[in-house]
């Protein structure tokens, strides 16, 4: 490494009135940052270049954009840098202070010129890091004023530009010529090895910030984390955050050593996914247990389904243990079958099963894009078309809760181009919106449910799956059904699992019934009863929870306010609909209940 004196460096005074020396501010205190050899000659050749002399380095955020320019200053100062630097005085100038108090028509376009003017006169001798740029030209504020003030800096040359490619684009629309004025260099992926050295050399910044250490594995936890959970950041980046985060939630803690709890905390918070759903999801947490009892789980919650439940099973084991397409949404699934048979309900039961809760399941009604225009709706209008602001009914949910179920339900009424998108979510697990951001579906689950040959399959006895199957290769296109892991039989309920569905029904109810402490019970003869009135060969199980309201609750209800049924009480109901025979908890008998109807 060559190192020598600082060079008598000039004094400029518009760069320093909206940035900083940065070759001095890292001649006097270096920085851990790591040096990529050819990345910084493609930067050095392109501020070179008689072309404009201008690069942006476009990157999604976290890449290490701006560490890189740093790296640049850092061996510049160092004098370390090709021997056409050697000299050079780099400065990071922020945008935001530029703009900043720039109120009147003309302002900022004078500023931006006469920091252009220094710059053009430092030309050769000055590299300029100009941060925030896209803020010249945001929606909201004077673009033309923006574009103008933004052209008069790039003329002086010099200028590197740390971007995303949102921003880049948005500049390179607002700004003329500005494939003339700017050379694009995209930021090269880590290399497994150089993205964890990069993660280490920060660890003595947070260790002395945070005053904890570090467990041995902590970076390369910290890494593999963040490629699993959080895909909307970069490396190295997102790791050096979740190191950060963590080393802050042990020292508010007391705690001296940052490890594998910490660093779970610090992904749920960053991601909203509940710690416990997060511990199973990650290596060495001891739950393979649970995932070893999949069936068991969800069929506490959807009976009658056992095949189904254990195809969606095998899937998902896939995915846990690795072996799964890392390119595609945790499972993907179509769901056919007969109305009211539990397909929403297990999808309700999985988003809970891997994720905590219900509130991880984002259903979208397909009969509601039935057009072809409606593709815009789902993931938002682009510019100058209608409904452009409005939030895309499947793409801003993801980009909320990238954890969770989707659920595209009677997917068989969609419009053909609305199954399309599909396509590319089953494939390579994004989807680009509306507005040119990127929506990561690696993390999700999908399911697609459809009825479709539900009337056929009445009265089709064994042949019924064969109903399905074929309505569901008439519908959907062979790209998208052979994208899918399983496509799932759902069958219809028996009376067995009618009457489970009564009880699962029945303990819904006692959330309710809990306000009063009122607890009921069902003689076999009544559940049966309950089960055969409530099943339907057209709509399965739906109209029970509705018979359950009227023969079960509403009587109750009717009781509770007559001041026949004491709040707190165990009833026991038995015969027949309408006319049930209710005994207290002690035997007692409490009396005939008249049904709804009368």
């Amino acid at each position: 490494m060559r190192r020598g004196n600082a060079p008598g460096w000039a004094r400029w005074n518009e760069l320093a009135r909206y940035g900083y020396d940065l070759t001095k501010a890292l001649l006097d205190q270096p920085e851990p940052l790591i040096q990529r050899g050819e990345l910084t000659r493609r930067l050095a050749s392109a501020l070179r270049s008689t072309l404009g002399g201008n690069v942006a380095l476009v990157g999604p955020p976290g890449s290490g954009k701006r560490s890189a320019l740093r790296a640049l200053a850092q061996a510049i100062a160092q004098r370390d840098a090709p021997p056409e630097f050697l000299g050079y005085q780099v400065f990071w100038v922020d945008v935001a202070r530029l703009v900043s108090g720039a109120r009147y028509r003309g302002e900022l376009e004078q500023r931006a010129e006469q920091l252009g003017r220094e710059i053009t006169a430092g030309r050769g001798r000055l590299v300029i890091i100009l941060e925030g740029a896209e803020l010249l030209v945001q929606s909201d504020g004077d673009a033309t004023s923006g574009s103008v003030a933004l052209r008069a800096l790039l003329n002086g040359g010099g200028i590197a530009l740390p971007l995303t490619t949102e921003q880049a684009a948005r500049l390179a629309s607002a700004v003329p010529n500005w494939d003339m004025l700017v050379q694009v260099v995209e930021m090269p992926a880590w290399d497994e090895e150089s993205c964890e050295a990069a993660v280490r050399a920060q660890l003595p910044r947070l260790r002395a910030h945070h005053q904890v250490e570090f467990a041995p594995e902590a970076p390369r936890l910290a890494i593999w984390l963040a490629q699993r959970f959080i895909r909307s950041r970069a490396l190295p980046g997102i790791g050096v955050q979740l190191l950060d985060q963590a080393a802050a939630l042990a020292h508010l803690d007391g705690e001296t050593e940052v490890g594998r709890s910490r660093l779970l905390e610090a992904v749920a918070l960053h991601t909203g996914l509940p710690l416990g759903g997060l511990d199973m999801l990650s290596p060495g947490s001891g739950g393979e247990r649970r995932w070893l009892e999949i069936e068991a789980t969800l069929a506490r919650r959807v009976v009658g389904q056992e095949p189904a439940i254990r195809a969606v099973a095998r899937a998902l084991r896939r995915a846990r243990t690795g072996l799964g397409d890392p390119r595609r949404p945790l499972g993907s699934f179509l769901f056919i079958g007969p109305t009211g048979v539990g397909k929403t309900e297990l999808a309700r039961a999985l988003a809970e099963f891997l994720f905590g809760d219900e509130e991880s399941l984002i259903r979208i009604d397909m009969s509601e894009y039935m057009e072809r225009h409606a593709v815009a709706r789902l993931i938002g209008a682009p510019p100058g078309y209608v409904g452009f602001g409005l939030p895309g009914q499947l793409t801003d949910p993801v980009l909320r809760r990238p954890f969770s179920v989707v659920l595209f339900d009677e997917a068989e009424k969609a419009h053909p181009d609305v199954l399309n998108l599909l396509l590319q979510i089953l494939e390579d697990g994004r989807l680009t919106d509306g507005y040119g951001r990127t929506v990561d579906f690696h993390n999700t689950v999908i399911v697609l449910t459809s009825n479709a040959g539900s009337q056929e399959a009445i009265g089709a006895g064994e042949r019924a799956p064969e109903v399905f199957l074929a309505h569901a290769r008439q519908r959907f296109r062979p790209e998208l059904l052979n994208r899918l892991d399983d496509i799932v039989l759902f069958a219809p309920l028996s009376l067995e699992a009618m009457e489970r569905v009564v009880d699962l029904q029945l303990d819904r109810a006692h959330g309710r019934l809990g306000l009063w402490g009122v607890k009921v019970r069902l003689s076999p003869a009544a559940r049966s009863a309950l089960a055969r009135a409530g099943h339907d060969p057209e709509l399965g199980a739906r109209p029970l929870r509705r018979l359950i309201d009227r023969e079960v609750l509403d009587p109750v209800a009717r009781a509770l306010l007559a001041g026949e049924l004491e709040p707190g009480s165990e009833i026991l109901l038995d015969g027949e609909l309408g006319a049930w025979a209710w005994c207290q908890q002690d035997g007692a008998p409490a009396g005939e209940a008249a049904s709804s109807e009368g």
